[in-house]
């Protein structure tokens, strides 16, 4: 599985269609190439701590480490720029 660099857009913060809290975006590995991505809302927590977030809109446009194989991508990590 290879990493690739992302960008992600559309953030969002709440239940969805879930009964729990949750954290969803999408990120952008290329142009036309989108995976919308859904994160446990302990995931949540620790991409927020880590990269020392104070405001979920500011991940609008950031970039990310993605890992993608046979058609599937899966959320790793911020980037640090």
């Amino acid at each position: 599985m290879a990493e690739t660099l992302a960008i992600m857009r559309d953030v969002g913060l709440g239940l969805r269609d879930r009964n729990h809290p949750m954290m969803w975006f999408t990120v952008y590995e290329s142009e036309g190439v989108a995976s919308l991505q859904c994160i446990s809302w302990e995931e949540t927590e620790k991409l927020i701590t880590d990269g020392k977030v104070t405001d979920t809109k500011s991940l609008e446009g950031h970039a990310c480490w993605v890992e993608s194989s046979e058609g599937l991508c899966r959320f790793l990590r911020l980037a640090k720029i």
